[in-house]
């Protein structure tokens, strides 16, 4: 996206003062088409392995300096209370829903309650405030989670990440698998905090980590993350 590449590069890289902010296994939260995706709705089931998933993240950063909700506490009231600008990586292990026809509804399914649904969609992503590094989508195709457009990629949630203040994002290309990316997910926090690796380098040692296990030697367990930003 051009546009985002420019407002990437006028940005500023002030560090923030604390390193992770995990929301994993949301509880399961019920969607609608809203009449734009018949056929589509239903609920959502959950994700047992996104907790170790979250839980090796957190191992990887300094005691104190990380802050993880699971379950019912991963909701999307609790994001938006959060000072999100506080976090240098934010991450999200739940569940994507793509709506292709209009991607300002395309959303990162968390818990519902305190007066939201629990869809965090794009159109309220670009409303929040971040600082972050990088913007962890450990969710099944979250780098397609919009609509392509000629010459600004895809209008979604990826993008919405990047325009409320994230310097890159790392989301999924195709449906993956749960345990496998648990220990993916794992590997790349672990890279990236305590080799000081680009978020860039930190999932590349991870996908390899991954590919040199024979069985999980297969592109389908460890090449569907990829990073958008700078």
């Amino acid at each position: 996206s051009a546009s985002t590449l420019l407002a990437l590069q006028e940005r500023g890289q002030q560090k923030a003062p604390n390193a992770l902010l995990a929301f994993a296994d949301p509880a399961p939260v019920a969607f609608a088409s809203n009449g734009r995706r018949a056929g589509e709705s239903g609920v959502l089931g959950g994700l047992p392995y996104s907790r170790l998933e979250v839980q090796g993240a957190e191992r990887a950063w300094a005691p104190g300096k990380s802050r993880v909700y699971v379950g019912t506490a991963a909701s999307e009231a609790v994001l938006k209370r959060e000072a999100l600008k506080d976090y240098e990586i934010v991450h999200f292990a739940a569940h994507g829903i793509p709506d292709g026809r209009a991607p300002r509804f395309s959303a990162v399914a968390l818990a519902p309650g305190g007066g939201e649904d629990g869809l965090l969609q794009a159109h309220e992503i670009r409303h929040l405030r971040l600082r972050a590094r990088v913007v962890v989508l450990s969710a099944c195709q979250s780098a397609s989670l919009g609509e392509q457009i000629d010459g600004e990629g895809v209008l979604g949630v990826s993008q919405a990440f990047l325009a409320a203040g994230a310097r890159s994002v790392v989301a999924s290309l195709w449906a993956v698998e749960d345990e496998i990316t648990a220990k993916l997910m794992t590997a790349f926090h672990k890279n990236l905090a305590s080799t000081g690796a680009s978020p860039e380098a930190a999932l590349r040692r991870a996908r390899l980590e991954v590919l040199r296990n024979s069985a999980t030697a297969h592109p389908f367990y460890w090449g569907a993350f990829v990073l958008n930003g700078l």
